[in-house]
């Protein structure tokens, strides 16, 4: 779940994963791929770099990768949280992680949440996606306080939200919602907001959730607080039948001068996770 790509060096994209095992609980590994060729698999980590938290605390059962920055001398690794419950499902929060080895290890920057339940998010504020613009760190998340009932299931709610962070630990409040559920009811969750910043503005690249499955959602916008929703850029459509006909959960990287767009398949990522290459037209 959650392919989470960071650039290791000029020649290699490092992916962190959740990898769930046989009691749906989720830890972070990580796999090298090629640079230019990102299908092609390099390194493979042999123990997880992040397991579960201690009992009791708001990441003990599971942890998956949310965004991988560069801080310094370090990669800040925000990640999420899950935890179980007994009225609720569920709970998804966001902590922080920090390696000083390349990434290959990560300790802890704190217990408890850097992204913890506030009035409005009162049960996720999750899926995290961080970037450093002058002395601020500015953070896109989903964050929900409700459930929907489908049949006797209840499915979390949630809306793409921003706020920002002189510190990348300590986050202003209010939140800005950024993104709201589409209108039609087509939806009933949106999450993995990842947001990339150009010359003309932003774009996002989410997850539309609904009862029927995933499917990918684009927007943009000129100042990363409100996105117009928009067709998605060529070649990402759904295709019938694939095995990524659910595409979720994109994280995009830019290396070798090439832009990749990384997601999961089917139902979470069972089927495995894709990359998808922006083509370059000429001027």
């Amino acid at each position: 779940m959650l392919p989470t790509p960071v650039v290791l060096d000029p020649v290699t994209i490092r992916v962190y994963l959740g990898v769930v095992d046989s009691n749906t609980v989720s830890r972070i590994h990580f796999v090298d791929v090629d640079a230019m060729d990102p299908t092609r698999v390099v390194r493979t980590c042999t123990e997880s770099v992040l397991d579960v938290g201690e009992p009791g605390m708001f990441d003990d059962n599971g942890v998956s990768p949310g965004c991988a920055l560069v801080v310094g001398n370090e990669l800040w690794l925000y990640y999420l949280g899950y935890q179980t419950g007994c009225k609720a499902r569920f709970s998804i929060f966001s902590g922080l992680a920090i390696s000083r080895d390349g990434g290959e290890t990560f300790v802890r920057a704190q217990r408890v949440p850097v992204l913890d339940r506030t009035d409005q998010d009162m049960f996720f504020r999750s899926t995290p996606c961080v970037a450093v613009e002058g002395r601020r760190f500015r953070i896109w998340y989903a964050g929900g306080g409700r459930w929907l009932n489908a049949e006797g299931k209840l499915l979390a709610v949630s809306e793409i939200r921003h706020t920002e962070s002189l510190n990348g630990r300590d986050w202003r409040r209010p939140e800005d919602t950024c993104v709201t559920l589409p209108v039609d009811g087509s939806g009933h969750a949106l999450v993995r907001p990842w947001v990339q910043r150009l010359a003309t503005g932003y774009e996002l690249y989410y997850c539309i959730r609904s009862t029927r499955g995933y499917r990918l959602g684009y927007g943009t916008s000129t100042d990363g607080l409100t996105f117009s929703p928009m067709p998605l850029p060529p070649g990402l459509e759904p295709v019938a039948g694939a095995w990524d006909e659910e595409m979720s959960y994109p994280a995009l990287v830019t290396a070798a001068n090439r832009t990749y767009l990384f997601y999961s398949g089917n139902k979470w990522g069972a089927a495995g996770f894709g990359v998808a290459c922006l083509e370059q037209t000429e001027s």
